[in-house]
């Protein structure tokens, strides 16, 4: 067991398995000290262990203990990957205040699409803090990849591997596809992290990893020439169109991978909603309560979260984590889900798309 003194606060970070406890309180006075005194809270994290969500989940949680009024412990816990967290904490989680579910963005495409299996509506959800992000798409050099007009030539020799066409991994099949290119697909990895164990193996040569995996651990892949970008899904800028992350400006999104590729811009309803669906980058980690959980702690989530997301030493080390990705909270936060949850009008397209030529690899 390694334990390590956190210097905000007398907080102590006891770090166990794929689990972690923050223990310690804040120095602020808050109106109601009691509120949070001896809870035991559970941060439950959608995603697999050491892959972004649940490094965000690490990151955020003691800053919350700092904030929230009281001395709560917090557990970072592995919840059922995907599909069966978010049954669970819909269905069956506690509305206690101290039940948080961590979610990597999946379950918002999945509600978008319409998916047989969801069983969650996000409506339904007290969203508290979330941060944008990005997926990059990214090949051995031994592919001969070196930018995008390649792709036609290397396209049948590129093996991509990852867990199921959900999510990021939905729309980097989708754009093969829209791309004209046809490589090997390999479903089945546990997730983010075996995919990219894979990759390091050599068991395939093309891997896609959220925004914090890839700045941290594949961007020095990159520079040492081990690894080279081929593709990020990039933002969509207050016109609704496609811009390329400002952390990553070198890396081409979708549509200049088509341009380069074609000489022109892509057209057509399919491309129009690959484009519409990538604004669910701007919410892409999300924090979230119950509705129904007791109204002051849920009010005081949300101002912790605010606290937060203005806490200078909180965002000089997110920044050093994940980036220069901006946070967000309150009406703002309100009002980009729910955009985002009712946006993309052409999204059965891309549901078509997987049942026709991925169905086998959906979630059920």
């Amino acid at each position: 067991m390694r334990k390590v003194v956190l210097v905000a606060g007398a907080a102590v970070l006891v770090v166990l398995g794929a689990s972690v406890l923050v223990a310690g309180g804040a120095e602020e006075e808050v109106e109601d000290v009691e509120l949070f005194d001896g809870k035991v809270i559970s941060m439950h994290q959608t995603g697999s262990t050491g892959g972004s969500t649940d490094r965000l989940a690490r990151l955020l949680a003691p800053w919350f203990v700092k904030y929230l009024p009281g001395e709560p412990e917090i557990r970072v816990i592995d919840a059922p990957m995907a599909v069966p967290g978010r049954d669970w904490f819909h269905t069956r989680a506690p509305r206690d205040g101290v039940d948080v579910l961590v979610e990597s963005g999946s379950g918002i495409t999945s509600q978008m699409l319409g998916m047989d299996y969801v069983t969650w509506d996000m409506n339904e959800w007290e969203p508290l803090i979330a941060q944008a992000a990005n997926s990059f798409l990214y090949a051995s050099p031994e592919t001969g990849f070196e930018s995008c007009e390649d792709l036609p030539e290397i396209h049948e020799d590129l093996v991509w591997g990852a867990h199921r066409p959900v999510e990021g991994n939905a729309f980097v099949a989708w754009w093969f596809h829209l791309m004209d290119l046809n490589p090997q697909i390999v479903w089945g990895y546990e997730g983010t992290g075996a995919a990219h164990a894979a990759f390091l193996g050599g068991e395939i040569n093309v891997d896609r990893q959220g925004a914090a995996f890839f700045h941290s651990t594949v961007q020095p892949l990159i520079e040492q020439g081990e690894a080279v970008a081929i593709m990020q899904q990039g933002h969509l800028d207050d016109d609704g169109e496609w811009t390329r992350d400002p952390v990553a400006p070198d890396v081409p999104h979708p549509a200049e991978c088509y341009e380069a590729v074609y000489g022109e811009e892509p057209t057509g309803a399919e491309w129009g909603a690959l484009r519409a669906m990538s604004g669910f980058y701007g919410v892409q980690k999300i924090f979230f309560l119950h509705r129904d959980d007791p109204p002051e702690m849920v009010q005081a989530w949300k101002e912790a979260a605010a606290q937060i997301a203005q806490d200078p030493e909180f965002l000089e080390e997110a920044r050093e984590q994940f980036g220069e990705y901006p946070w967000t909270v309150g009406d703002r936060l309100e009002t980009l889900l729910a955009t985002t949850l009712g946006a993309a009008e052409d999204a059965h397209l891309l549901d078509e798309f997987l049942r026709e030529h991925h169905g086998d690899y959906l979630p059920r």
